[in-house]
């Protein structure tokens, strides 16, 4: 992927958060929306951490 603000080729980064699934785990129906939330959301930039 290339990045559009800083114009190099760069691998696009998503980091999941396991506090907040293992949270949302006790809480019920909530960490479904976060696993969706996670795979819709678009990576980061590795150097500028813009969206791609």
């Amino acid at each position: 992927m290339v990045c559009h603000k800083c114009d190099k080729q760069v691998n696009g980064t998503k980091k999941f958060n396991w506090l907040l699934f293992l949270l949302l785990i006790f809480t019920g129906i909530g960490w479904g929306i976060y696993l969706i939330y996670y795979f819709l959301k678009r990576p980061k930039c590795e150097l500028c951490g813009s969206k791609l």
